[in-house]
């Protein structure tokens, strides 16, 4: 959907989710970005999912009607709507909160619901939202720049006179359609859900409340618009300082996956598109403020090239508009007959041409063999390439029970020459959209698969950070102790002679299925020998028993084992993996542990690590840690752990340095030149040489180790610098002599 002004007008994007914070506290999303689920609308899984209406037989029951420009002085696109395969956005607006389901369109930027009173509305089924009953809803003035802001967007009706600049800001926005919003332009709280369930509130968030709503495009599911567009009121551009920046995600599953599957959306720090197979070209914004736009130069069939212009002149900038809106992709005629020609040409059956009553002429073979045929390749500026599958172009006419090309001659339903790339070529990539760097991003993706990143959902205990997973099929919740020193995953087992006090029960190996235990001739209980060691010799036929001392003298013996291990994901299912190595810890003892620590998850760098094990099925050996800092005034707060694909940390304000490896050792060594204490650099060693890996982190250890030489001369330093008013007092704890200052008063430090 598209507003009356611009000059490109396209159709509504198709997407209903659930905004559904993955990675943030409670509270606030404290620029952390946040990710949701996109549900399709046919989906059962949508709250509107009607379970009497079958999937509609033909594209013509699927496009309403032809959009007519608003305004026949302006430019305008026809394009027909996709209703079949529209989808809405849930979130909570007011105070008290009030769900909203609103249409997720990229082709506009007001974001609008229904209000009370309303004068001239189409009918809704769910109650209107009614400010009234709101204590947080504000009117906009008409010299509120918010309100100068949506003239970009639409006309309203205050004048630059100063007698109007207390006036309220009553806008009128209005689509290619005819219809048509009328309110007022209000401030709220946009409330979304936390991965926990918390609530996380959005204060001061521009919407239009509209009272005078008209249309035949809207149904009584639908309760306004969310705009996603490029514009300064756009639902992203408004979230953007929250969240990490005006940046978003997403990863539609196909039209032929299981209805149940969820697409996958995300916003702000985190949503990068990131790692193998990337490739990006930029965005297009000096053409339209709302639509996102690419250059696309041509497509391959096969080896064989067809540029988008056949005069040899080049593709005009922004030639094509992503529409995750739109089913099909519309090219117009002089590019879409060379390229349907070649593909006939390359395909070794008979094509069939059906007129559909919409669509006007489709290509179609009847024969599922078609998806072995050839791949089509997309070649976008700047030399980002991407390669199409048969089950990404062509897709299944239930009413002519053929395989039809999904790209179709845009003459039929536009007057304009430009692409529009649609939601069937779009599905299987996660496409990342950078509106500061001004870039797109497509990384092929299988959409359907939750575990592609998996994102554990961890908790702080105290100040040692443990990670919570369900483990085996023993249905028991385990608490883990995330150590990167440590490379072995073990936790206490029945029979347990002489094991810690804990406050849960122990794991006991009798009652899972898929439990066992490793002979001394396994590969992995040699790898043990890395880390601790076993009482096997090299031909030894026995079960592998270890024996694994910590630096603090604490110790875990048992029997090395393979289990199956699950995790809870940013989707909220359950990720399975099987033959996961582990420690069953039949003797353990040792003052580290308390007695909600059951066992070890180590994090190391060697082969038995839960990270080096993991490693094959969640796209690499990475991961990455966000840890919240010890607050005894906010002992639930989460910190977060991702590993694999998506874990990786990018943007504005990162800083990298080279992880050093050591033969033998297991932990992860980085060089530390110095520490600065406000303006003084402090080297890390006086003779100004420095040692490579000359210091690992521990996310089990709470206070940092400093060599004595080191920490005597940043200690002096450290006095120095700070209030000499405060005198330092040295404490002795079981840890050594602690620095500590004895005051009362919020302590000023460099």
């Amino acid at each position: 959907m598209a507003a009356a002004h611009q000059t490109t007008h396209l159709v509504t994007v198709s997407l209903f989710f659930y905004l559904v914070v993955s990675c943030s506290s409670a509270n606030n999303v404290n620029g952390g970005g946040f990710s949701v689920e996109l549900i399709r609308r046919n989906s059962p899984n949508s709250p509107f999912y009607d379970h009497n209406t079958s999937r509609p037989k033909s594209l013509s029951n699927r496009f309403r009607r032809l959009l007519e420009p608003s305004n026949p002085n302006i430019p305008q696109s026809e394009v027909r709507r996709d209703f079949d395969g529209e989808h809405l956005m849930k979130f909570s607006i007011g105070t008290p909160p009030v769900d909203i389901y609103g249409v997720a369109d990229t082709g506009s930027t007001l974001i609008w619901t229904q209000c009370e009173p309303c004068i001239d509305c189409y009918k809704q089924k769910n109650p209107k939202f009614d400010p009234r009953k709101s204590s947080t809803y504000r009117n906009v003035s008409c010299g509120a720049q918010e309100c100068n802001l949506l003239i970009d967007s639409g006309p309203n009706s205050c004048s630059s006179s100063s007698d109007h600049r207390q006036e309220l800001c009553n806008y009128n926005y209005s689509y290619v359609d005819g219809t048509t919003t009328i309110g007022l332009l209000a401030k709220e709280t946009i409330t979304l859900k936390a991965a926990s369930g918390k609530p996380i509130p959005l204060q001061n968030i521009v919407f239009g409340c509209g009272h005078n709503n008209t249309g035949e495009t809207f149904q009584e599911n639908q309760m306004g618009v969310v705009g996603l567009g490029i514009g300064n009121m756009s639902f992203i551009s408004q979230i953007s300082p929250a969240v990490g920046g005006k940046k978003f995600s997403y990863c539609l599953v196909p039209s032929h996956a299981n209805p149940t599957s969820t697409s996958k959306m995300s916003f702000g720090n985190g949503s990068e598109v990131l790692g193998e197979g990337v490739v990006s070209t930029r965005l297009i914004s000096e053409l339209d403020n709302n639509a996102y736009r690419v250059t696309l130069e041509g497509m391959s069939v096969g080896d064989k090239f067809v540029p988008f212009n056949s005069s040899g002149n080049g593709a005009s900038p922004g030639n094509t508009i992503l529409d995750s809106g739109t089913p099909n992709t519309y090219l117009p005629q002089q590019f879409y007959d060379p390229l349907v020609a070649e593909l006939k040409k390359q395909i070794a059956m008979s094509p069939s041409e059906i007129m559909d009553p919409t669509f006007g002429t489709l290509v179609c073979y009847n024969n599922k063999n078609i998806f072995k045929g050839k791949k089509i390749t997309v070649h976008f500026e700047g030399g980002a390439k991407l390669q199409l599958t048969p089950n990404q172009i062509f897709f299944y006419h239930q009413e002519f029970q053929n395989f039809c090309f999904a790209m179709q001659n845009s003459s039929y339903v536009t007057r304009d020459d430009f692409i529009v790339y649609g939601n069937y070529v779009q599905s299987n990539f996660w496409i990342g959209f950078d509106l500061e760097r001004m870039v797109v991003s497509f990384k092929p993706t299988d959409c359907t698969n939750s575990s592609s990143s998996v994102i554990a959902t961890p908790f702080s205990l105290s100040s040692t950070y443990v990670l919570n997973f369900l483990l085996f099929h023993f249905k028991c919740m385990h608490v883990r102790q995330v150590i990167f020193k440590s490379t072995m995953l073990w936790t206490q087992c029945e029979p347990c002679p002489n094991c810690d006090k804990q406050k849960n029960p122990k794991f006991d190996p009798k009652k899972s299925s898929p439990y066992a235990t490793l002979p001394c001739t396994a590969q992995e209980c040699s790898h043990t020998n890395d880390t601790g060691y076993t009482s096997c010799s090299e031909d030894d036929q026995k079960v592998c028993n270890y024996n694994y001392t910590y630096m603090d003298d604490s110790i875990t013996q048992g029997v090395m084992s393979k289990e199956t291990i699950t995790f809870g994901s940013s989707s909220g299912k359950p990720v399975s993996f099987k033959d996961v190595v582990i420690g069953c810890g039949h003797n353990n003892t040792g003052k580290t542990f308390g007695e909600n620590e059951m066992g070890i998850v180590g994090v190391g760098a060697g082969n038995l690590s839960i990270i080096s094990q993991l490693a094959p099925y969640i796209g690499g050996k990475k991961f990455s840690l966000c840890l919240v800092p010890f607050d005894p005034d906010h002992p639930n707060d989460a910190s977060i752990m991702s590993f694999g694909k998506g874990s990786e940390v990018s943007g504005e304000g990162v800083v990298s340095t080279p992880l050093i490896t050591k033969h033998g050792k297991n932990q992860y060594f980085f060089t530390v030149e110095g520490i600065s204490v406000g303006e003084q650099f402090v080297p890390f060693n006086s003779s100004g040489s420095v040692s490579k890996g000359n210091m690992y982190p521990d996310s089990g250890t709470q206070v940092t180790m400093l060599p004595q030489d080191f920490y005597g001369r940043l200690v002096e330093q450290v006095k120095k610098t700070m209030n000499s008013s405060l005198k330092p007092v040295e404490v002795n704890d079981e840890s050594g002599t602690l620095l500590c200052y004895n005051t009362t008063e919020n302590l000023k430090a460099p």
